[in-house]
């Protein structure tokens, strides 16, 4: 089976075909378990938008799943949701096991051995290429104070960020997510782009219209682990909602709260502002799942359902 999850790490259609022709015909010599795949009944689309939140509904009789080898969270009784990265291979993937549905058959009468049934279903990603990235256009001053600042501490503050939003603690409780405002979005989520650098990079949130001032809100009750200023960011709080889910406020003039504060939803925590690297004020919102930025939007109607069942 550890040889089959690589497999289906690597997005690698050809090294998934050779591992199931192991499975099947050979481990069985060596009284491993052979393996027979059976297809979910409601699999999920086979092309997706990159950051796009998946929820599927569980079956009882399936011990878990997986997407790219990452445990799917559990969301309520009934459904479990993951996300693609807008980085890394167009190709993914969801697996996982069946709950008791080992039998014999003709390779165990031979070898002794039993067939566990698995499953997996390829996913395309659907993103836009990084080569038709827009240039953004800075103020002066953030040029001077933001593109030109010290770059080990711009990554190292990066690199904090991101271990920070990868596991959190606890577990999350309330799946009827609200926006921190009510606005337009003026820069979409997975939406490519260049700074003056000449990198080009991928927006890992959605950029929504806000003038200097305008009260913030959390999506969802939580915990602060993050509130400070950083270069980049600017003025940011990060809240835990437990089940390693995270959001993110960035380019705040104001921050309301303190690390360890436990917030109630929609509890003001912070003043939008345009602090950081921006071009004007407005709120950067991001989501994380287990470390991998996902369009918010997106994970507010994928989870509705399970908020009407609630």
């Amino acid at each position: 089976m550890k040889l089959a999850a690589k497999a289906l790490i690597s997005n690698n259609y050809l090294s998934l075909a050779l591992v199931i022709f192991i499975c099947i015909t050979l481990l069985p010599c060596f009284g491993i378990s052979s393996f027979k795949f059976r297809p979910l009944p409601t699999p999920p689309k086979a092309s997706i938008k990159a950051g796009t939140a998946i929820v599927i509904k569980k079956p009882t009789d399936v011990v878990s799943l997986y997407l790219n080898g990452k445990l799917m969270t559990n969301i309520g009784n009934d459904y479990v949701l993951g996300a693609l990265s807008i980085y890394g291979n167009e190709k993914s993937f969801v697996s996982g096991v069946w709950r008791g549905k080992s039998k014999k058959s003709f390779l165990a009468k031979i070898f002794g051995t039993d067939v566990n049934e698995y499953f997996f279903h390829p996913i395309d990603i659907v993103k836009v290429p990084l080569k038709k990235a827009p240039k953004l256009r800075f103020p002066a001053r953030v040029k001077k104070n933001v593109l030109q600042g010290d770059k080990k501490k711009k990554q190292a503050e990066y690199q904090r960020r991101k271990a920070i939003t990868k596991t959190s603690k606890g577990q999350m409780t309330d799946f009827c997510l609200k926006a921190p405002i009510k606005s337009k979005i003026v820069s979409s989520f997975a939406s490519p782009r260049t700074i003056a650098s000449r990198e080009s990079y991928y927006h890992s949130g959605v950029d929504l219209r806000a003038r200097k001032g305008v009260a913030i809100k959390a999506m969802s009750p939580g915990r602060v682990v993050l509130a400070e200023h950083m270069i980049v960011p600017g003025k940011i709080v990060v809240l835990d909602h437990g089940s390693n889910f995270f959001s993110v406020y960035m380019h705040l003039s104001k921050i309301n709260v303190k690390v360890n504060q436990i917030i109630k939803k929609q509890e003001v925590i912070g003043l939008s502002g345009a602090t950081g690297r921006v071009e004007a004020s407005h709120l950067h919102w991001e989501v994380h799942w287990k470390g991998i930025p996902l369009n918010p939007f997106s994970l507010l109607q994928a989870l509705k359902q399970v908020c009407d069942q609630a």
